[in-house]
């Protein structure tokens, strides 16, 4: 006798095989479905470690949605203590003494900002 006719004579044997077979799929597809939006993201490279071991089933879910979220929280940290040096390097200095924004894109100052809405309308045809 194979597990086939195994299962075809019992019944309660069928459906016990069939939701832990189901139980089994969905966990895989959690697993997938909680790495899936962090594989390839540059920011997240160091991570991918965790990412391997969740897909493996060697490691929970929530423990590497956690640790993202830590590494998400501490890159934020470091943005945040970046723009109060900036702006304490500012101080009280007048709107004409301070750099325009750096060749790269990155916002310094407010002014900064008016003067990238200005260009953005000029350019888009806007009345200023």
């Amino acid at each position: 006798m194979n597990l086939e006719q195994f299962l075809n004579e019992n019944p309660g044997a069928r459906a016990e095989f069939d939701a832990k077979i189901k139980a089994e799929v969905s966990a895989v597809e959690n697993r997938i479905a909680a790495v899936t939006p962090y594989l390839g993201n540059k920011e997240y490279e160091k991570a991918m470690p965790m990412a391997m071991q969740v897909l493996e089933g060697k490691l929970e879910a929530t423990v590497f949605k956690g640790a993202i979220a830590t590494l998400d929280m501490l890159k934020e940290q470091k943005t945040d203590v970046a723009a109060e040096l900036d702006t304490q390097a500012a101080g009280n200095t007048p709107a004409a003494q301070i750099k325009p924004a750096s060749p790269n894109g990155e916002v310094k100052k407010p002014e900064d900002i008016s003067n990238a809405v200005k260009e953005a309308k000029s350019m888009l045809g806007m009345v200023i």
